[in-house]
């Protein structure tokens, strides 16, 4: 006798592969975890821009940077009277930061002005992107995170 049909094995097999595809299609396409995606990317190059600041300003003052040994909001460097103001054609600041004031560029150099380091918490990860007066930039987690003395946490 010869059936004709399926068997239960060969549906749930084929449900499983249907739904691992239709997972990873949302996961891909998610609107909401794009436009994280876009403004993290916004985040690094407004970053970017703070530290082609910085390099100027380091190459007409002696090689040296503007000393904030404690960490301060990066925007306070190029508004009112901050010394990336001549540097900048407008000072940045996360767009998120009037919702959530954790979101924030954030600056700190040594005491000494030779080196600094720039960080903005991402947010589509728990992690920061930071970059560093000696050339290292990456995501670190923010889970024990901390900036001190101006030293470079990558």
């Amino acid at each position: 006798m010869n059936k004709r049909g399926f068997t239960l094995v060969e549906i749930l097999i084929v449900i499983t592969i249907i739904g691992i595809l239709v997972a990873t299609l949302i996961s891909v396409f998610d609107p909401v975890a794009q436009i994280k995606k876009g403004n993290d990317t916004n985040r690094k190059n407004d970053i970017k821009q703070y530290q082609v600041a910085l390099e100027n300003y380091s190459a007409e003052n002696s090689s040296l940077y503007p000393v904030r040994a404690t960490t301060v909001k990066a925007y306070t460097l190029c508004s009112g009277s901050g010394p990336l103001e001549s540097y900048m054609s407008g000072c940045l600041e996360d767009k998120k930061y009037t919702e959530d004031n954790t979101y924030q560029y954030s600056y700190q150099s040594d005491a000494n002005g030779l080196s600094w380091v720039l960080w903005a918490k991402l947010q589509s990860k728990t992690n920061y992107w930071v970059m560093c007066s000696n050339g290292k930039s990456g995501e670190k987690s923010q889970t024990g995170f901390s900036v001190s003395g101006g030293s470079c946490p990558i």
